[in-house]
């Protein structure tokens, strides 16, 4: 087999539901990875794990929060690229086409988080992956003051919690995890300070290992009205 024949097929496992993205569609997002502008792609908000195709040129990338893998197997029309989240649904699709020979999980490859990731032509064993970093932000900007530094960091979850939540269905649930509520009462104050900001009214709910919802329980811990 030629080292250096194009991808000829991509096998995209992702769906396009699986895709959560706030302000614009698959197809936007998809067409600002082809254009290689990394600003553009930083202002992508949401959940996301996206292919893009534009002849030989395949381009990946996902967020933090999202596996996805790759694998190329090889077929008599020349090299199939398979992108999946998980290793297992890699190895089911490899053997539905009788490559199951062909498979180890050290061969599959993640895709870095915060990178745009460019495949052109096949290598051996590897594609010679081209990693563009879209998310860089600058080092040791701040002085070495913790108030400071904890201002920014609250602000900064406090900004990506309130967008995350703007973009959510008003009459879906939503769960707000943490440890040891009674000897922590003060940790889910944050959520309900949002809720506030953005005008939602939640039902408070309080469920433990073990024990039934308490709307009581709750209540009394944050001084719910």
């Amino acid at each position: 087999m030629n080292h250096h024949l194009p991808i000829s097929r991509v096998i995209n496992l992702i769906s396009s539901e699986s895709q959560r993205l706030w302000s614009i569609d698959e197809s936007e997002a998809q067409r600002r990875l082809l254009a290689g502008e990394t600003d553009a792609v930083l202002d992508i908000d949401g959940s996301f794990a996206l292919v893009a195709q534009d002849g030989e040129r395949i381009v990946l990338a996902r967020s933090l929060d999202r596996p996805m893998r790759y694998f190329l197997a090889k077929s008599s029309d020349g090299p199939v690229l398979i992108v999946a989240d998980r290793i297992d649904e890699i190895a089911t699709e490899l053997a539905r086409h009788g490559w199951s020979d062909q498979f180890h999980s050290s061969y599959t490859r993640m895709v870095p988080a915060h990178h745009v990731t460019t495949l052109r032509l096949v290598g051996c064993p590897d594609p010679n992956p081209v990693h563009q970093r879209f998310f860089d932000p600058p080092r040791a900007a701040l002085a070495k003051d913790l108030d400071l530094i904890g201002r920014y960091y609250i602000e900064a979850v406090y900004s990506e919690l309130r967008r995350w939540l703007v973009a959510q269905d008003p009459a879906a649930p939503i769960g707000v995890t943490f440890s040891e509520m009674s000897a922590s009462p003060r940790v889910p104050l944050d959520p309900w300070w949002i809720f506030a900001g953005i005008q939602i009214s939640p039902v408070p709910r309080c469920k433990s290992a073990g024990k039934p919802d308490s709307r009581t329980t709750i209540q009394q811990q944050l001084a719910w009205p």
